[in-house]
This record gives structure tokens, sequence and C-alpha cells, in this order.
């Protein structure tokens, strides 16, 4: 392939547009985008990839059929939307007294981020996490090897050429 693909927008599909957008400027402190005229179609202002809601009519419209719904009295898709936010302790906070369910409660992961989850109010997973710095997208990246690698007691330089490896310059501060 020739072209290399953005990431233009991310539609979660509702059965209020102006609900879901309300719910995330109240959880998530977003501010509105625009609604279409007929409320079917709603986007908030989240920065260079915009978060953007349709409702479930539209959506089984425009699919040209049935889809799966989003719903708390179900486990969570496989996918997941993540917010930033300098701190995520706070966010989540905020996000659980707004109307969010708990899922994770923000810890530390193994890369230096904090990240959290929760439920919104149609049932979709969200992320709720600290800032990437560039190193810890180094140690973000080395990851799933640094942990296979010291699982099997090979971390660290002794491991080189072996993608494990990668644990020596991943556990650098």
């Amino acid at each position: 392939m020739t072209q290399t693909a953005t990431l233009g927008w991310v539609i979660l599909y509702v059965p209020d547009v102006e609900m879901a957008l309300g719910f995330y400027e109240r959880a998530f402190g977003f501010k509105r985008g625009f609604v279409d005229e007929h409320a079917s179609f709603g986007q908030l202002q989240t920065g260079e990839t915009a978060l953007s809601f349709a409702t479930e009519e539209r959506a089984r419209r425009e699919l040209h059929g049935p889809f799966r719904r989003a719903s708390l009295d179900e486990e969570p898709f496989n996918i997941e939307l993540c917010l930033v936010f300098d701190d995520p302790h706070e966010a989540f906070r905020h996000a659980i007294a707004a109307g969010c369910t708990a899922v994770a409660e923000p810890e530390p992961k193994p890369h230096g981020q904090v990240a959290g989850f929760v439920r919104d109010a149609f049932g979709n997973l969200v992320e709720i996490a600290s800032p990437l710095r560039p190193r810890q997208l180094n140690r973000r990246a080395a990851w799933p090897w640094c942990w296979r690698a010291r699982q099997r007691g090979t971390a660290g330089p002794q491991a080189a050429g072996h993608p494990g490896s990668a644990c020596a310059a991943a556990a650098a501060p």
C-alpha cells in the first residue's frame, strides 16, 4: 500500500447524542464541538483526533444492519477509549462522581505511566491515564519482551540479541 492512514475520529454509538455530549463534558471536561440539526451526530473538542457520538438509529442506517450495543450489563468490548490527564487519580475520582462506573483504580504501570479504567454511562470502557513521556514510550515498547525475559530469567544486558535485551534500556531511570 502506498498510503498511510491517519486516525480521523472515533465514533461511539449511543442512544442519545445530546446526553452523551453532556455526560462527557461533565465527566471529563471536554467542550462541545458541534451537533447536527437532528442531534443524530455530535462531536467534542478533543484535540487532533475527534471524539464523536452518533445515535444507534443512525448507526443501524449507515451500517445497513444491526450492531452490538455497549451496555453496563455486559462485559466491555475489546476496545478502550484512552483519555490523558496530568492527574489521573483526580480525573478518576471526578469521573466516578459524574456517573462513571469504576473498573480499576489508577495505578503505576511497568512503563512508568499511571492508568485506571472506568465505564461511561453507556458501558464503553474508558482508560484514564497520565501522559507518556518520551522515555516512557521506550519502556512501553519494550515492556512485553521485558516481562517475558524476566519470566525466563534472561532480562538485562546478558540477553543481548534477544528481544528481552531491551529490558536494560527500559529499566534505566
